[in-house]
C-alpha cells in the first residue's frame, strides 16, 4: 500500500495547539519547510518524526515499541525497531506475525488521504515506501531499560546535513493530551544526558542491511559466516563435535567488557566484530575466516558489565597452524578494505621450517579497528602463560581468549 497515504497525518497534527515553548509544530504542518528535494532523505525523516510525535501519547503504542526493543536486545541486536519489522508483519525475522498497533495505526491514516491538500505534497510518497522498507530505517531508543513506564517519549531525528559525531542537542516532539481533552505538541532540545533520565525516539538508519540478518525467529543466528551473539545462543563449550582418537584443541572468546562508547548517542551503541584467520586443512595453503559479533548498548557500556561471550574462534587449532591472526573493530559504515597478513604453517613431514599462507581478513575503511594480531598456537595453549587470564585489547574494549584441548 502506498505511503503516500501517510501525508494525511500531517492535517490530523493541525488541530494540536502549542506548547509553551513556542514551537507549534502541529498547526504548522501546513507551513513546514521541508529540505529540497536534493534532501529527500531528511524530509522523509522529518515526516516520520512528526508522524510519531503525533501517536507516542499512547500507552500501547509505547509499550508496543519497547517490546519491539526488548526483542531486539533478546537477539544480540541494539535497541531497535525497524519500520520493516513493524509493516511486514508476516516477512520478518524476528517478530510474529501478528498485525501491531502501531501499523494499524498507519492503516487507519492510509483511509483517509486524499480529503485534504498540504504543503507535504512535494514528498513523493512511492519513495518514502522505499526509504521506510528498504532503507533500514528504525526507531532506536537509546537507554530504553531507564523507561519507568510511564513518561511519554520525545521523538527526534538523526540529522543527515552533517556527522552524526558531532551532534549533541536536537530537537524533539511529544504529543500531550490534557485532561479536558484537548491537545497540544510539546517541543524541546534533548541530548544524551537527558536521554539517559527520559524516553528519547530517535528515527535514524540502521548500518546493517537488514538481508546481513540470519532468521532468528527459526533459530538461526549465523548469516554469511558471521554469528551473531545473542542470550540465547548456546555456550559453545558444551556443544563440541570432537574428532575420534585426534586431540582437538579448540579456541574461544571468552568474556568482553566495554567501557568505551564508539559512536555518537544520535547513531546507536557499539558493535564489535572479531575476525579470526586459520589455514584450512588439510592441505594448509588456504585460509579461512571465523567472525563472531557483538552488540552493546549505550547503556551496557555506561554501567561497564562484562559479557560471557564462550564462541568460538577456531573450532580446530590443529599443530599444523603455527599462526591464526585476529582483528577486532567496531564496525561503522565505508568502503572494503582488508588486513593482509602471512600465517605460518608446519605439515607434520615437512623436515624444513615451515611454510607461510596469505590471509586476508576484510573491514570497511570507517571501522574503529581496536586490535590486530598474530597469535602463536605455542603461546594460545601453553598452560604456563594461560594466556586465558590475560586481558587483551584496547580502546575501552577488553577480553579475555583461551584454548582447551580435548
Amino acid at each position: 500500500m502506498s505511503f503516500k497515504k501517510m501525508l494525511f497525518l500531517f492535517v490530523i497534527c493541525s488541530v494540536f495547539s502549542c506548547s509553551n515553548e513556542g514551537d507549534d509544530l502541529a498547526s504548522n504542518v501546513e507551513k513546514q519547510d521541508y529540505p529540497a528535494k536534493e534532501s529527500s532523505e531528511e524530509a522523509n525523516f522529518k515526516f516520520i518524526t512528526d508522524f510519531l510525535s503525533g501517536i507516542v501519547h499512547d500507552d500501547d503504542i509505547v509499550k508496543e515499541v519497547k517490546a519491539g526493543v526488548e526483542t531486539s536486545l533478546l537477539y544480540g541486536l541494539d535497541e531497535e525497531l525497524r519500520f520493516r519489522e513493524i509493516l511486514k508483519s508476516d516477512d520478518n525475522k524476528l517478530r510474529s506475525a501478528s498485525k501491531s498497533l502501531l501499523a494499524e495505526k498507519l492503516e487507519e491514516a492510509f483511509g483517509n488521504i486524499g480529503k485534504t491538500k498540504s504543503a507535504t505534497e512535494a514528498l513523493n510518497g512511492d519513495e518514502l515506501e522505499t526509504f521506510v522498507l528498504n532503507d533500514n530505517v528504525q526507531i532506536y531508543w537509546p537507554y530504553s531499560e531507564r523507561w519507568d513506564g510511564k513518561e511519554i517519549p520525545f521523538v527526534t531525528y538523526a540529522p543527515t546535513d552533517k556527522d552524526a559525531d558531532d551532534v549533541t542537542d536536537v530537537m524533539a516532539y511529544r504529543k500531550i493530551v490534557n485532561p479536558d481533552g484537548t491537545s497540544r505538541i510539546e517541543s524541546r532540545m534533548v541530548n544524551e544526558a537527558y536521554a539517559k533520565e527520559h524516553p528519547v525516539w530517535i528515527i535514524n538508519k540502521n548500518e546493517m542491511d537488514y538481508e546481513e540478518l540470519p532468521d532468528f525467529k527459526a533459530g538461526e543466528f549465523e548469516k554469511n559466516g558471521r554469528l551473531f551473539v545473542s542470550d540465547l545462543l548456546p555456550d559453545a563449550r558444551n556443544n563440541k563435535t570432537l574428532r575420534a582418537r585426534t586431540p582437538l584443541v579448540v579456541f574461544y572468546l571468552g568474556k568482553l567488557t566495554v567501557t568505551t562508547q564508539h559512536d555518537s548517542w544520535i547513531a546507536g551503541g557499539s558493535e564489535f566484530e572479531f575476525t579470526n584467520a586459520q589455514p584450512l586443512a588439510p592441505g594448509y595453503t588456504t585460509t579461512g575466516n571465523t567472525k563472531v559479533w557483538s552488540n552493546w548498548s549505550r547503556g551496557q557500556i555506561s554501567d561497564g558489565i562484562t559479557k560471557g561471550i564462550w564462541q568460538v574462534l577456531n573450532m580446530d587449532w590443529t599443530v599444523e597452524q603455527v599462526q591464526n591472526g585476529l582483528k577486532v573493530v567496531e564496525t561503522d559504515d565505508g568502503k572494503s578494505t582488508a588486513w593482509k597478513l602471512d600465517l605460518g604453517v608446519k605439515l607434520a613431514n615437512d623436515k624444513g621450517l615451515g611454510f607461510t599462507v596469505s590471509a586476508s581478513i576484510p573491514f570497511n575503511n570507517n571501522d574503529d579497528e581496536i586490535y590486530e594480531k598474530i597469535l602463536m598456537r605455542s603461546y594460545m595453549t601453553d598452560s604456563e602463560s594461560n594466556p586465558a587470564t590475560a586481558l587483551h585489547g584496547g580502546r575501552g574494549v577488553k577480553w579475555t581468549m583461551y584454548t582447551e584441548a580435548k
